[in-house]
């Protein structure tokens, strides 16, 4: 089985909690420590590339692909104007009726549909170009028109370019921070293991990668806010899962844009799920999840009051 991101994600994430934990045990060591606040560096460039990729969407390009769309869209549609009058003039039905392209184009067609009939239309522009003349055709006409074209389809291609550079860093991100514990801190932590059991025994516990497969069991976790706007979903909440009777989380994740947490790889058993998000109050929930079933938790969450 292919190990997923989002488990060696959770992997990273539980190892740094250990080094939190017992930050009193390491801190005091040189190598070890310089070698930890280098697994924190590669960690912090890991999560700020998943905020980037939280807030890249088409949306972001909304506002400057709308204006070059406009201008797409009124220098398109006087050459079609000017090539149908062309047509009526000289009795050419077929180049007419063949241009089927209107404003209602733009409204209703994907980008590339767009792209597609405009690069048409600018062909048969070409085609027709010295009888077009009169009709105030030109060369530098087909040309604006080609260049808004060739900017549009950049525009349109760059969410995609951007989510794909993202992706790559992501994942040579992940691979910087395996380099750090593989190479280094997986051979440090063996001066631990009589001095600092405790560390060493949760430290390799929670490099081990959780995998989904064998006995496991489904747990989705809705979260909610109240607050003042009141029953809004709350995006970015951290959800710690820790096993009854234990103080480091097995799996942390953050709730999406919809509010929810979806678990699909946790043993069956009684946890601990702790929440928290800045602006608002912890919480420390306690769950059983049985073996088979999909555990729903709903959560309300209170925001702070500061008195000043």
């Amino acid at each position: 089985m292919v190990t997923s991101k989002s488990d060696i994600w959770t992997m990273l994430h539980i190892t740094g909690n250990v080094f939190d934990s017992f930050q009193t045990i390491w801190q005091n060591d040189s190598k070890f420590s310089e070698d930890v606040q280098a697994y924190y560096k590669s960690m912090t460039d890991i999560e700020n590339i998943k905020i980037k990729l939280t807030n890249v969407s088409s949306k972001s390009f909304t506002k400057e692909k709308a204006l070059a769309l406009n201008n797409l869209e009124n220098q398109a549609l006087f050459l079609i104007n000017r090539i149908k009058s062309y047509a009526t003039v000289v009795g050419n039905n077929n180049l007419f009726f063949s241009m089927k392209f209107n404003k209602s184009t733009f409204e209703n067609e994907s980008d590339n549909l767009i792209l597609s009939d405009i690069t048409i239309l600018l062909a048969i522009a070409k085609q027709h170009l010295s009888d077009l003349q009169p009709f105030a055709v030109t060369q530098d006409l087909i040309t604006k028109l080609q260049t808004q074209v060739i900017t549009y389809a950049d525009i349109c291609s760059a969410p995609n370019e951007l989510m794909k550079m993202l992706h790559e860093r992501f994942t040579q991100s992940i691979n910087n921070t395996l380099v750090v514990l593989q190479t280094r801190l997986d051979f440090e932590i063996e001066i631990y293991k009589s001095s600092a059991p405790v560390f060493y025994r949760e430290y390799i516990k929670a490099r081990k990668i959780i995998e989904n497969i064998g006995t496991v069991c489904s747990v989705s976790v809705s979260v909610s806010i109240t607050s003042e706007d009141s029953n809004e979903v709350l995006e970015g909440v951290c959800c710690d899962f820790i096993v009854y009777d234990e103080i480091i989380p097995i799996i942390s994740k953050e709730s999406d844009t919809n509010g929810d947490v979806r678990i699909l790889h946790l043993a069956q058993g009684k946890y601990n799920v702790r929440i928290s998000k800045t602006g608002y109050k912890d919480q420390t929930i306690q769950i059983v999840v049985t073996q088979g079933e999909t555990t729903q938790l709903t959560i309300v969450m209170e925001s702070l009051s500061f008195n000043f």
